[in-house]
């Protein structure tokens, strides 16, 4: 370590230069504690999200006129649609780490837009979202983590977007055939 400081000899400025050897164990320590901060602000994450998939008003009402969640009507469909999220993610971590180019965005669209199909909204991404993660992130290393954490966050807003897209075109054409009188 370094240490400039400045002061005054006389009448003339002057710096006073401190160095110091710092020993390994120190920071060793303070890589470990920057492991810790990132690993409770992944935790903090995947409860923030947790909490999003948390029952809602709405989804209670709906409940009471019969409606199911995607999740709990179709089990097996969305445990295949959270496997197709791991390999998205897997994917895009590779593409990151060894720096090659991916294009994924069909098979973004295509998980999105057969969930829309199901009836599942935007919000039903989010559980398939946290369980690939909580799934990925078991034991793999902080580091790694994290960009599995980033790459998932990218992959959750580009399949939103791909949902809504999937209802606005589905609204238009029920709207069109409306006007029409065809079914």
């Amino acid at each position: 370590m370094l240490q400039v400081t400045p002061c005054r000899w006389g009448r003339s400025r002057a710096r006073l230069v401190m160095h110091a050897n710092i020993p390994f164990f120190p920071r060793k320590r303070q890589l470990e504690l920057q492991d810790a901060v990132d690993a409770e602000r992944q935790d903090r994450e995947i409860a923030s999200l947790t909490r999003l998939t948390a029952p809602a008003a709405a989804h209670r009402t709906g409940a009471s006129f019969g409606m199911a969640s995607v999740e709990s009507a179709l089990p097996e469909l969305v445990a295949k649609a959270t496997e197709t999220y791991i390999e998205l993610v897997s994917n895009a971590f590779d593409a990151r780490v060894f720096r090659r180019s991916l294009q994924q965005s069909d098979a973004i669209r295509q998980l999105a837009t057969a969930l829309g199909r199901l009836g599942a909204g935007p919000r039903e991404l989010v559980p398939i979202h946290c369980e690939a993660l909580r799934r990925l992130m078991t034991s793999a290393p902080l580091a790694k983590a994290g960009v599995y954490q980033e790459e998932g966050r990218m992959i959750l807003l580009e399949a939103m977007g791909y949902l809504a897209t999937h209802y606005r075109m589905a609204s238009k054409m029920s709207r069109g055939r409306a006007l029409t009188g065809k079914d």
